[in-house]
């Protein structure tokens, strides 16, 4: 056996010398066995060029280079991290690739044909900007922001709105366009519902599906479903009246009486009287509310009429395609008062007209204008 020249190496720890060699193919290695005799083993069956079989860990403390390809029947790895170049997963479209926990990317999902969402495992809640399976409602779930959750096709918001009223405002509030200023910082500006009419009906929004501070964004729901409501809150923000019992199946109105609040009570002329909402769950103090305005509008805001101004008693008329009003036929204290009309039969009241043989129904003038006797 041949050995190249000896080169002696201190182990300050160890108070040992040891030699090292290097070894050709050909050369035989002495190694103690476990029974304690010793053996040899060919420097040759430690592969260079050949093929090598391990049993137990191997533990390589530096980088590994392969040429070549690397087959693993099970890899278990914390991490792998690619210093350049892409990865490629499967080579057929019917290869399933499946992970265990969350994928965080900082890239894009780039031309997938579908996405299926796992409806057996939903998360209880939903991290801002995520979507999921909504198995209930049969839809998606989407987390707008930090508190509200659209469901897909089911329901509309507004772009965000900002709260300009003096208070903050609670999830339920029904809230209008701010009429001293319509927007600010390209966002609708909101404050409470103000229904004594005062502001035309075209200024309601919605319902807030969730609490809004003061001067903050949220979001308003035009269309479905509000979940987040409790009448308890609803009472201590002074936008629903304690002595009203709600129940399921409810129909809901802007009040009259509470700025922002709500109401089972229809209001009278001339407040805004269309529906807002319906109850469709009630359990406890806590409400599902479904949102769908009606909104209602007043008969000068209607397309195929043209007002004037409204002294008490006009009458309207048809012009044409369009309704009209005039003053020039009015009833007023119960009779009907034509006026700018020529002298004729002049009396001074029905107790006149009637001595003087007008029948009831009969026409008679006074005071410029033709009246009908009524009594």
């Amino acid at each position: 056996m041949a050995y190249p020249e000896k080169e002696y190496h201190k182990q300050e720890t160890a108070k040992e010398y040891t030699k090292v060699y290097t070894l050709n193919q050909t050369d035989d290695v002495v190694l103690k066995q476990e029974d304690g005799m010793l053996g040899y083993i060919s420097a040759g069956q430690f592969a260079i060029t050949g093929s090598n079989v391990f049993t137990g860990d191997q533990i390589i403390n530096s980088d590994l280079y392969v040429n070549g390809n690397i087959n693993v029947s099970t890899l278990v790895s914390a991490s792998i991290i690619y210093e350049s170049g892409s990865t490629i997963f499967g080579n057929s479209g019917d290869d399933f690739h499946q992970f265990t926990g969350s994928i965080y990317m900082s890239g894009s999902i780039i031309d997938p044909s579908s996405i299926t969402f796992n409806s057996a495992s939903v998360p209880t809640t939903l991290r801002s900007y995520t979507l999921a399976a909504n198995t209930t409602d049969k839809t998606l779930d989407l987390r707008m922001g930090n508190n509200a959750t659209l469901q897909i096709g089911q329901e509309m918001y507004y772009p965000p709105i900002v709260n300009k009223d003096s208070v903050d405002l609670i999830e339920g509030t029904l809230v209008m366009v701010n009429p001293a200023g319509i927007a600010q910082g390209q966002r609708l500006a909101v404050v409470r519902a103000i229904n004594n009419g005062t502001y035309p009906v075209d200024l309601m929004v919605g319902i807030l599906t969730e609490a809004v501070a003061k001067n903050a964004e949220g979001f308003a729901t035009w269309f479905g479903n509000v979940r987040g409501a409790t009448t308890t809150a609803l009472e201590n923000a002074g936008v629903k009246d304690p002595t009203e019992t709600w129940l399921e199946g409810d129909i809901l109105y802007a009040s009259h009486t509470l700025q922002g609040g709500l109401t089972k009570i229809e209001p009278p002329a001339p407040y805004w009287r269309g529906t807002v909402a319906a109850i469709t769950a009630k359990n406890g103090i806590n409400l599902t509310l479904l949102v769908r305005p009606n909104l209602r509008g007043t008969l000068s805001t209607l397309n195929d009429v043209q007002l004037s101004t409204l002294p008490t008693g006009s009458l309207l008329y048809s012009s044409g395609s369009v309704w009209k009003n005039t003053d020039n036929i009015k009833i007023e204290n119960g009779y009907v008062v034509l006026s700018q009309v020529s002298a004729s039969y002049n009396y001074a009241n029905d107790s006149a007209a009637a001595s003087a043989g007008v029948p009831l129904g009969g026409l008679y003038h006074t005071s410029g204008s033709i009246k009908i006797r009524l009594v």
